[in-house]
């Protein structure tokens, strides 16, 4: 579901946050302490609530994400950055909620447009046939997903009057160290850059301010939900045996990296605080 949104601002941030394309189907319960013997909860972060299946769908993404930079997690390391995810997925939610961010009628209908042309489906049930291979089971899931994007792109606009501007100089430098290394790539291939098929300035200024404003304002919102984890209530039901993974071929998953460029994954998170509840 990588490609759901289209919008530079919109991705800025899912960088950011490292929220694995917006996968954010959850539900919220009023409960003080459910058990797994009462409910199939993997993860409580206040009132949102994860189940064990959703847990190991994560779970399953940041292993492959972690394959594909030719890294390798523990059961242990693997669930801890899952519960990292899901707590600030979230998080992010409930600072929509706060600011009173909720999607529209007609913004929902728009997004299902946009799903509908990404995958060029005749209609919703070919559309759901094609996203059921990625993992959405049905229209309820779908319009969770659509929402879930549509508060974070609203979040990001509803608090990007509180950042910096970006200047055109800024967009100018970084504009000059693209142009910088993009020639320095050709000269390592023998190759001659031809300027012409590199876009000018001019006709770029306005796509660098828009996601430079974007990172700054993901970077904003990242900085509250840290401070939002310091008073979340977080409870960890799930056991390491309740892991689902799936086996990958390592070498179709591998990203073709040069081993001197190559970085770390991007998966981890600063590590918060969280007891296990005492069973």
């Amino acid at each position: 579901m990588g490609n759901l949104f289209k919008r530079p601002i919109f991705w800025a941030f899912a960088l950011l946050v490292v929220l694995s394309g917006i996968w954010i189907a959850f539900s919220e319960e009023d409960f003080s302490m459910p058990s797994k013997q009462e409910e199939d909860v993997a993860l409580r972060v206040n009132e949102t609530t994860f189940t064990i299946d959703y847990f190991n769908v994560i779970a399953n993404q940041v292993a492959m994400e972690s394959q594909m930079f030719g890294g390798s997690l523990s059961d242990e390391e693997l669930k801890e950055m899952v519960v990292e995810r899901l707590t600030q997925e979230a998080l992010l939610m409930e600072l929509a909620k706060k600011e009173g961010i909720e999607p529209t009628k007609e913004e929902m209908e728009e997004a299902f447009k946009d799903v509908m042309d990404i995958y060029q489906a005749e209609d919703e049930e070919d559309l759901m046939g094609i996203l059921k291979n990625e993992g959405v089971s049905d229209r309820e899931e779908l319009n969770e997903i659509l929402s879930s994007g549509i508060k974070i792109e609203k979040l990001l606009e509803f608090y990007e009057k509180d950042i910096e501007k970006v200047t055109p100089e800024e967009a100018k430098e970084i504009y000059e160290k693209e142009f910088s290394q993009m020639v320095e790539m050709y000269e390592m291939q023998d190759q001659e850059i031809n300027e012409e098929d590199f876009p000018s300035f001019e006709e770029v200024e306005g796509d660098i301010i828009r996601d430079l404003m974007g990172q700054r304002t993901g970077e904003f919102i990242v900085a509250k939900i840290e401070e939002m984890k310091e008073e979340a209530d977080v409870e960890i039901y799930i056991d390491i045996e309740d892991l689902e993974i799936e086996s990958a071929n390592q070498e179709q998953m591998q990203m073709p990296i040069d081993p001197e460029q190559q970085q770390p994954p991007q998966t981890e998170q600063p590590p918060i605080e969280i007891e296990e509840p005492i069973q």
